[in-house]
């Protein structure tokens, strides 16, 4: 989920603003939410949503290559 996880985090710091000091327990919190997330959204569906997204794009525009 690296890319899901990488374009979200933009989206929460546009949300929140730039705090001029992040302390250790926000950072920490950040990163604590963030890995549970991933753990549990693993156990149950394979591919984060952007991944999936890529994922569909990629199969639906390039042909899956024909055996002989």
């Amino acid at each position: 989920m690296t890319m899901t996880w990488y374009a979200g985090h933009f989206i929460y710091k546009s949300a929140i603003g730039q705090p001029q000091t992040y302390s250790f327990m926000y950072f920490r919190a950040i990163v604590v939410m963030t890995l549970v997330a991933s753990v549990l959204w693993r156990r149950w569906i394979r591919r984060g949503p952007l991944e999936w997204l890529v994922h569909k794009v990629i199969t639906t525009v390039v042909p899956a290559p024909k055996l002989p």
